[in-house]
């Protein structure tokens, strides 16, 4: 039997945990919401407990966006910048969550 360790960032206080992103070209990490968990929404998975603790510490400062905009031409093409914000989201607090291992035994 092979065993598979990953990392989730799960609620301490509710067992909700992190989803996966909503698929090419959707919102990252800072954009999901904690779910309940079941069978057609799995946690995200992370290969490393440090993956798992950088994407737990931008979830918790808040919703990050980034906006991208052209902002002349040049001999090459348009030159385009990016301008990037956190939205702080008070819901979101540090003692409330962990970082948990799951095995998946094949």
């Amino acid at each position: 039997m092979t065993v598979l360790s990953f990392f989730i960032i799960r609620n301490k206080k509710t067992g909700q945990y992190l989803p996966p992103g909503m698929g090419s070209g959707a919102r990252g990490t800072t954009h999901q919401d904690l779910v309940t968990p079941c069978e057609t929404r799995p946690p995200k998975l992370y290969h490393t407990e440090a993956a798992a603790k950088s994407s737990l510490t931008w979830w918790l400062k808040g919703v990050t966006s980034v906006n991208r905009f052209t902002i002349g031409s040049s001999w090459e093409g348009y030159e385009t910048d990016e301008s990037w914000g956190t939205e702080p989201d008070p819901s979101r607090i540090a003692e409330d969550m962990e970082i948990a291992q799951v095995d998946l035994h094949l």
